[in-house]
């Protein structure tokens, strides 16, 4: 059985949460640490927890008042964001932001989700966060999760030694940099990534691509993908991808006489009606009315000239 630390008791815990219910749920700790809330220092660490969860449940916070350090250690866990689903799987590190309202969601499965997990207080972690780049809940891609796990466990052991507060807060507030920074680092790359996929995907747009293997592409999951694709181009892969395959076919609808089936074919789609379905989307016409009627306005054009 997993070794559960003596708990203590703690003040100004106040954040207006709600629950599932109802669903087969089993969570255990392999550390738990609870102190105090310093309000008297910017960032202060008073809540360590290092558990694992079967089946499925979810929390949804509202308007939450802390930063909350999520290290994903086994299995996948899914957050709701405004922006959208995130799935943070092993090694990535999920920021939870003061004001923020999320829904953190084990998914139902037999596998067991294992996280650890920090809460940060004090008196200014909005304003700290806001100033190292998080200005809102932040999924982090880690190069070496395992330096990020070594620091979480070195505060939990100074919080579980009664060392200073200012020093706590010190620790505190190295974590939360040295995140900023990995961040940065993550963003600088997967920006190139997202620049480099762009060229890609306009070579081979033609050729039948996947979620997944555009991310093995960029080196990342495929919800970082998703999420990542549309910050920088204002679109899903997808839409971006069908785009380019509308520019094309609708240039050779009206420079050849080609069937339309093989014009679908050369552009991608394996069957006409899939290719007709998304060409009515981004044009409001059929394939053959765009072709039919650049006849007949070539046709009245070449009246007009004689």
């Amino acid at each position: 059985m997993p070794h559960q630390k003596k708990i203590r008791t703690f003040t100004n815990w106040k954040s207006n949460d709600t629950y599932s219910s109802g669903e087969p749920y089993h969570r255990f700790y392999f550390d738990r640490l609870m102190i105090d809330n310093d309000m008297s220092l910017p960032l202060f660490p008073f809540v360590f927890m290092d558990n694992a969860m079967y089946g499925k449940q979810w929390c949804h916070h509202h308007n939450y008042p802390h930063v909350a350090v999520e290290l994903i250690l086994e299995g996948i866990v899914e957050y709701v964001t405004v922006k959208g689903s995130i799935k943070a799987t092993p090694g990535d590190i999920f920021l939870i932001v003061p004001g923020s309202c999320v829904k953190i969601i084990n998914t139902k499965d037999k596998s067991q989700k294992r996280k650890m997990v920090l809460i940060i207080g004090g008196n200014a972690p909005l304003l700290l966060c806001e100033t190292m780049g998080f200005t809102g809940d932040t999924l982090i891609k880690t190069a070496d999760s395992s330096r990020f796990k070594e620091m979480l466990t070195g505060i939990f052991e100074a919080m579980s030694k009664n060392e200073k507060r200012e020093k706590l807060s010190q620790l505190a507030y190295t974590l939360l940099t040295e995140l900023a920074t990995e961040h940065r680092r993550d963003g600088i790359k997967l920006s190139n990534n997202m620049k480099r996929l762009k060229n890609y995907l306009s070579q081979h747009f033609n050729q039948p691509l996947t979620i997944e293997d555009m991310a093995n592409f960029c080196g990342c999951s495929k919800s970082t993908l998703i999420r990542h694709f549309k910050e920088s181009f204002g679109t899903t892969p997808f839409n971006f991808i069908n785009s380019l395959r509308m520019e094309r076919a609708r240039s050779m609808l009206v420079e050849n006489d080609l069937p339309i089936k093989e014009i679908a074919f050369q552009c991608g789609f394996s069957t006409a009606s899939h290719f007709g379905v998304i060409f009515r989307k981004f044009h409001s016409i059929s394939p053959a009315a765009c072709r039919r009627n650049h006849k007949i306005a070539n046709a009245r054009s070449a009246i007009q000239k004689k």
